[in-house]
């Protein structure tokens, strides 16, 4: 298991285990929340390559995708259709940087997940030195495992 990674999230604490859970919930969406969930898994996989199996940075930042999201904000779109209530709490969550997440809705997870992805590319993107990318993916990596765990329930 990984020690980043709050008990609340370690049932899909791998590539494999994440990709097939989003599979699995991908399958039942249609339209704009099924691109929106096959975006997430994507974001997912280059988080995942780039944490466990280290994957060349440039090319990982280059690879986290917001453009179904941004095309969906600029619609309009309902992003709590995704999941309908809040984000449960969990003790492990609250030793995390995740606790103000919790009691959240969908919209708001979401809309944190892609501020992050996009301070990430703009930030690498104009020179920033020194980022502490290791850290930076893995807090993405965690909030979009939250929102797996969070549209599974």
């Amino acid at each position: 298991m990984l020690d980043w990674l709050p008990a609340a999230l370690k049932g899909v604490d791998t590539a494999d285990k994440t990709g097939r859970a989003l599979a699995r919930i991908i399958h039942g969406r249609k339209g704009a929340n099924r691109a929106l969930l096959d975006e997430v898994r994507h974001n997912a996989s280059v988080c995942w390559c780039y944490l466990d199996a280290e994957a060349n940075l440039d090319r990982s930042i280059e690879a986290l995708s917001h453009e179904v999201y941004d095309r969906l904000a600029a619609t309009g779109h309902d992003f709590n259709s995704l999941a309908r209530g809040r984000i449960r709490p969990d003790p492990s969550l609250a030793k995390s940087e995740l606790q103000s997440l919790q009691g959240k809705r969908t919209e708001e997870l979401l809309e944190s997940i892609y501020d992050r992805i996009k301070a990430l590319r703009l930030a690498h993107r104009l020179g920033a030195k020194p980022l502490r990318y290791t850290a930076r993916f893995r807090n993405i990596q965690r909030r979009i495992l939250l929102l797996l765990r969070h549209v599974a329930q």
